[in-house]
């Protein structure tokens, strides 16, 4: 006998509003307010792109180093960002930007409310990197002795030296764990302080 599980309905309109919060935050431009007038920056993604091609070698001296073309750390989000992406809308036209904005524009069902959920983590975590990696986020409150509620990891280890760290890392962005990757934005604080049995969460 087959067992299939029935997808339990979610709050649709919430899980598409967040889904088109995240898409915003990542690919449209930005308003810039100072002195009463609005100026648009560009958006956190053509941003990234633009920072894939390190500084400009002054001297010949300088071009003959051993200098990398591209910023590799760049690179490799900008490709997990195209390849996903790619994957959700592969019969999308033009590039990731149109590829979210035909997501965020399709019409989803309540029971499609855990995959929402899913495409929501993943945008959040990535406008995260790309604000670590552009200089733009604040330094991060590492989470001392708490372990992930998702993973379970107290501490990560990293480089070849194996720097010791601790997993939970929380900003105003929100709260990632360093070694599952698993997310919580602002709105979730207050559950995920219950998980880890704390009053309240910065």
């Amino acid at each position: 006998m087959t067992v299939v599980t029935i997808p339990v309905d979610g709050a649709l309109p919430l899980a598409l509003r967040r889904l088109g919060d995240a898409a915003h935050g990542l690919v449209d431009p930005v308003p810039l307010w100072g002195g009463g007038v609005c100026r648009w920056s560009d958006s956190v993604y053509v941003r990234l792109r633009a920072a894939l091609v390190g500084r400009t070698a002054r001297s010949r001296a300088a071009m003959a180093g051993s200098r990398l073309p591209c910023r590799v750390d760049v690179l490799a989000l900008v490709v997990d960002i195209d390849t996903a992406v790619a994957g959700w809308e592969p019969e999308g036209k033009g590039g990731t930007v149109e590829r979210l904005h035909t997501l965020t524009a399709r019409g989803f069902r309540p029971q499609d409310c855990e995959l929402l959920d899913g495409y929501c983590h993943t945008i959040e975590r990535w406008v995260i990197a790309a604000a670590e990696l552009l200089g733009d986020r604040q330094v991060a409150v590492t989470l001392r002795g708490l372990r992930c509620p998702s993973c379970g990891a107290g501490v990560v280890y990293r480089g070849a030296e194996d720097i010791r760290g601790w997993a939970l890392r929380v900003t105003e962005a929100g709260c990632e764990c360093q070694a599952c990757r698993a997310f919580w934005p602002p709105a979730e604080f207050h559950w995920l302080a219950r998980l880890l049995g704390c009053v309240a969460l910065p």
